[in-house]
């Protein structure tokens, strides 16, 4: 991410050493690096670079400040627990519902007036 590149060396090595720890776990821990946005993918990325993201059992993004989700989201069908607590959310895309997986969504200090209707259908979650 742009942001990340922007922060010189050490903010990079971080970066990268939290990905490939996540490649090695499947548990991705952003938290606490000032990103704007979540490094999703896009459509141009390389086959295993998706896969290492819809395979991921655990994704933090805490303490960032991040403003959306993704829509593509959905894609991570192998999570089950999700923290994008204390960002600059005001919204979670509906999409999110369609994670069957998660047991554990973490919004909390966030800017989130309602949750999307779809999450009612949600049987899997635990904890919100």
């Amino acid at each position: 991410p742009l942001e990340i590149v922007n922060r010189g060396k050490v903010a990079i090595f971080q970066f990268l050493k939290r990905m490939q720890f996540g490649f090695h776990s499947w548990d991705l821990d952003l938290g606490n690096m000032q990103l704007k946005t979540v490094p999703f993918p896009l459509l141009s990325a390389m086959q295993w670079e998706k896969e290492f993201w819809c395979r991921l059992k655990q994704l933090s993004l805490r303490n960032n400040i991040i403003t959306s989700l993704p829509q593509d989201v959905q894609l991570m069908t192998n999570l089950t627990i999700l923290d994008i607590s204390s960002n600059r959310l005001s919204t979670i895309p509906p999409t999110i519902a369609m994670l069957s997986s998660v047991k554990i969504l973490d919004a909390s200090c966030n800017r989130i007036q309602a949750l999307p209707a779809e999450m009612s259908r949600n049987v899997s979650l635990e904890e919100l």
